[in-house]
């Protein structure tokens, strides 16, 4: 059960590599997943129907015909 100090310490800093690519590809994925390019690009008619609809609503509060 007993262990090299050489081998824990070539454990920890397996870990830590590990660790930093873990850290290293969260943060990609969470700087993609918080773009609106990658959004829109996902759901192209839910940004449509969205943006239509805001539009509409402008259209009917600001519009000089009533």
């Amino acid at each position: 059960m007993a262990e090299d100090p050489n081998e824990i310490e070539h454990n920890i800093e397996s870990r830590r590599r590990d660790l930093g690519g873990h850290l290293d590809e969260l943060e990609t994925r969470l700087r993609e997943e918080t773009n609106w390019r990658t959004y829109v690009r996902r759901n192209p008619l839910t940004v449509l129907a969205t943006v239509f609809g805001a539009g509409l609503m402008l259209a009917y509060t600001f519009g000089g015909r009533r």
